[in-house]
């Protein structure tokens, strides 16, 4: 993993370039990865994220797949519905297998008498992620 997160600093320092006058500082990416120290908690899932869209952002394949499988592996029903309509939505790859993880434990999902998506009722994405996890529902 330090050889990919080497690559995405001179990658992302080379898209950075001299743009700009006042260039802020050189992003630390090793002290947002997750560490053996930290695997749980808030901070260290929105700093996969936040790497998660850099990396699909200046297309550094291999950071993202990692914190892809990171960001999945945090899943929890409790969680999936925030993550598919915060931001999982932008990246396909991580919207279809959060739509099937949705899909897959709608029942737990609908244990608690509300409605999962209520939250989201006037997210402009609402209706194309309710219709995905529709037609995934009804293909299992």
């Amino acid at each position: 993993m330090e050889v990919y997160l080497r690559k995405f600093s001179i990658t992302f320092s080379q898209y950075r370039g001299d743009h700009t006058k006042n260039r802020p500082s050189d992003v630390n990416l090793p002290s947002i990865l997750p560490t053996s120290t930290v695997e749980a908690g808030v901070k260290r899932v929105a700093a996969v994220r936040d790497l998660f869209q850099l990396a699909s952002k200046y297309e550094v394949d291999e950071v993202r797949e990692y914190c892809r499988d990171k960001i999945l592996a945090s899943i929890m029903v409790s969680n999936t519905i925030n993550i598919l309509f915060e931001y999982a939505y932008h990246y396909l790859n991580l919207k279809y297998a959060i739509v099937k993880y949705v899909a897959d434990y709608m029942d737990e999902l609908l244990l608690t008498g509300q409605d999962p998506f209520g939250a989201y009722s006037n997210h402009a994405q609402r209706q194309s992620i309710l219709d995905a996890v529709l037609k995934t529902t009804l293909e299992a």
